[in-house]
């Protein structure tokens, strides 16, 4: 709690947290009321169809119910990646991000995990998810931070 108001007094326009999302969604609620929703961002780690924290390594959630508690504790964005996919380019796992959608449409989500061609952030932009996370495919120099920004 303590590391998230200071990054925000230092000047990040969000925080996000993720253990905390699934297992202190309170948390979330106390962000929310000294940030203000739109700087605290929950984020879920999803795989088969359960949210993760402690470094993947727990049993994890579903993840509707933890988007559902998150969007009840005032939380306006959510991270969602689909960590089978992550950084492999294999484009991203829209069934989990879809779950989310549909338990928590009030949510305002951020796809991440798997985006490996610019058709994939066309599609994320068709389905109305106009905020990526993009990693490896930059990296890799699959296509350029301009090409994926003017999409």
């Amino acid at each position: 709690m303590a590391d998230a108001v200071r990054a925000a007094e230092l000047g990040a326009s969000r925080v996000v947290l993720g253990s905390a999302a699934v297992w202190e969604p309170d948390v979330l609620a106390e962000l929310v009321e000294r940030l203000g929703s739109d700087r605290v961002v929950a984020a879920l780690d999803v795989r088969d169809g359960m949210a993760q924290g402690a470094g993947w390594l727990d049993e994890g959630k579903p993840v509707g119910e933890v988007a559902a508690s998150v969007a009840e504790r005032g939380v306006r964005w959510c991270l969602v990646t689909g960590i089978e996919r992550d950084g492999m380019l294999s484009g991203p796992n829209t069934d989990v991000i879809e779950l989310v959608k549909d338990a928590a449409p009030e949510l305002q989500l951020i796809a991440s995990g798997g985006v490996g061609s610019l058709d994939d952030l066309r599609g994320l932009d068709r389905r109305g998810y106009p905020q990526v996370i993009v990693g490896r495919a930059l990296y890799e120099n699959v296509f350029t931070l301009a090409d994926a920004l003017a999409i």
